[in-house]
């Protein structure tokens, strides 16, 4: 939206220009599909797409009722709404401890780093904090 809004000369981005960029845009035409499924919240179409949890959103959407004898509401199992889609585990029986996942807010896990990276996080994070502070704002 960024190239078309800055090509076009302009420094707002306007509804008429996201709907021409949708409309006419090769890389938005190949979302129509995905998006379309979306805004009808329509399940069945996203069996389509690979990389989309159909079976999420057909719960969400479209949640079994006592009384509801409709072939498409399909038994699943008991996990809870807001449970993230479930990803094949390996079968084995033996558990090997995990290491610590990478995040966004934590790049590198706290066990792999050395002390002179605990140094200088705990470094930056005074300095936030000092900053903030000269600013009178709150940081936490």
């Amino acid at each position: 939206m960024q190239s078309p809004t800055l090509r076009a000369g302009a420094t707002q981005v306007t509804a008429a220009m996201v709907d021409e960029v949708y409309r006419t845009s090769e890389k938005m035409i190949a979302l129509h599909q995905r998006i379309d499924a979306f805004v009808r919240k329509d399940w069945r179409a996203l069996q389509r797409f690979d990389d989309i949890p159909w079976d999420y959103f057909r719960q969400l959407w479209n949640p079994p009722s006592p009384d509801d004898d409709e072939p498409d509401t399909q038994a699943t199992s008991a996990a809870p709404m807001n449970a993230p889609p479930k990803t094949p585990r390996h079968s084995g029986s033996t558990k090997t401890p995990r290491k610590p996942r990478a995040t966004k807010a934590n790049l590198t896990p706290a066990e792999t780093l050395s002390p002179a990276h605990i140094k200088a996080k705990q470094f930056q994070d005074d300095m936030v904090q000092q900053i903030a502070q000269a600013a009178g704002g709150n940081a936490s």
